[in-house]
């Protein structure tokens, strides 16, 4: 809930790197379930602020939303972008060689755009955007039959004759329900004896939020790893 899913093309042509990366953010709205997709450019590890960090590209048109629903706990939303680069933020998919991707799983601040992700992609991750196309997304329940298959802009459609229609018919793989996540308790943390110092300066320190328990349990908002 109030959750993003972002998935794209690395920013680095040999490894899987956040910086540089372009990918498409993705949520739905629970209230409205309304689905949204946006195309962003990742400069940085840090929020948006103006132009710089992680934030959407300010050349729109290049991701266009297709679909969206909510499948048995899980949120899907299916979008389209063009292979070639659109604009000079956007990086191209390859079709002929594999190519390294990022993806992430993290909150939605107040404005719409990300946060601080806890789930990402760990180690390098490779994908053939050539290769034949395999549904592995959950069904609504109780739909035996896999998803449409797609065909290639040269297949032709056909008549099926008794060896087509013998061959086994490919099924998604199952898929569990997502498990439930407990709601986070905040840490407890002990009042501040403030007492004026003598030059009447006051220091603050960054660091960490102190994870699920920290920041956001304690505020209620989106962080973006980092309070003072």
């Amino acid at each position: 809930d109030g959750e993003y899913m972002s998935f794209g093309i690395s920013g680095h042509p040999e490894k899987s790197q956040m910086i540089g990366g372009d990918v498409g953010v993705t949520w739905i709205d629970k209230e409205t379930l309304k689905g949204y997709a946006d195309d962003y450019f990742l400069e940085a590890k840090s929020q948006c602020a103006g132009r710089h960090g992680s934030c959407p590209d300010p050349h729109t048109g290049s991701i266009r939303l297709l679909n969206a629903a909510l499948v048995n706990g899980y949120s899907i939303v299916t979008y389209q972008r063009p292979l070639r680069a659109s604009d000079k933020l956007d990086l191209p998919i390859f079709t002929n060689a594999s190519q390294p991707i990022i993806w992430a799983i993290g909150p939605i601040n107040s404005k719409g755009q990300v946060s601080y992700h806890q789930y990402f992609t760990k180690g390098d991750k490779f994908l053939e955007f050539g290769r034949a196309p395999l549904w592995n997304c959950p069904m609504p329940e109780g739909e035996e039959d896999g998803s449409p298959q797609l065909a290639s802009p040269t297949t032709r459609l056909q008549e099926p004759d008794r060896e087509t229609s013998s061959q086994a018919v490919i099924k998604p793989n199952p898929v569990p329900p997502p498990a439930s996540v407990a709601k986070s308790v905040p840490w407890e943390i002990p009042g501040i004896e403030c007492y004026e110092p003598p030059d009447g300066v006051f220091y603050a320190q960054m660091g960490p939020t102190g994870g699920k328990q920290g920041y956001s349990a304690i505020t209620g908002h989106v962080g973006w790893g980092i309070s003072w």
